[in-house]
């Protein structure tokens, strides 16, 4: 997929004026990253954001004592990096691809020059105040949730099928997706299937439903 079709695809870009998306695809250039490369270091000055037109990319940020928290994993046709369009100019979190991935990086300072236009920049800030929203609302979940809540959480948002949920991260992914480290959420998989609410086979995960929904329940009224 050609620069210009990606951002076409994209909900912030693909509403606005061709001329707008074509001067833009023309500026940007495709950076192909290796599984577990660095795009960005939370804190250091940003000129560039990304497009993902292929693979994963983690956003952390750092929680002391080497521990990092993961705020999201973006997908292919999301944005990342944006911040420093409107803010101190460096980057908030950190980002690295989960796997081999493909994204479309843009200049900073090409792209301002396409926010003076209002119709442009309305659209672009009305899509920054979602994923703002977004973003506090994790923050929200990772600090006052306890790990099985925010993995019980976790697995509400997957399709089920016949009573099974099935996979597709391993563990230690899905250990960073509700922000606590592989080691702690092993230990928590097992205390889950000592008290016979959860089975684990493959890529297939059963949960007593009564349970979850009891404690997702209390998780809302909360």
């Amino acid at each position: 997929m050609n620069p210009l079709e990606l951002l076409q695809q994209n909900e912030l870009f693909g509403e606005l004026d061709f001329t707008f998306i074509n001067n833009i695809a023309k500026n940007a250039h495709y950076h192909h990253a290796t599984k577990g490369e660095l795009l960005f270091i939370e804190g250091e000055p940003g000129d560039s954001f990304y497009l993902i037109a292929d693979g994963r990319v983690r956003l952390f940020k750092s929680a002391g004592n080497d521990r990092e928290t993961t705020i999201k994993t973006a997908l292919p046709g999301e944005i990342i990096g944006e911040v420093i369009l409107f803010e101190s100019g460096v980057y908030p979190v950190s980002a690295q691809a989960v796997t081999d991935s493909k994204l479309l990086f843009i200049h900073r300072s090409e792209f301002m020059v396409y926010l003076e236009d209002p119709a442009f920049r309305n659209a672009f800030l009305a899509m920054l105040m979602r994923k703002q929203r977004y973003l506090a609302e994790r923050i929200k979940v990772l600090s006052s949730l306890d790990v099985e809540e925010r993995f019980l959480l976790y697995l509400s948002r997957l399709p089920a099928e016949n009573d099974a949920i099935k996979i597709t991260e391993n563990k230690s992914v899905i250990a960073g997706e509700i922000g606590t480290i592989p080691e702690t959420f092993s230990r928590m998989i097992k205390k889950m299937k000592q008290r016979s609410v959860l089975e684990w086979k493959g890529d297939l995960v059963k949960i007593d439903r009564n349970y979850m929904d009891s404690v997702l329940e209390e998780i809302l009224i909360s």
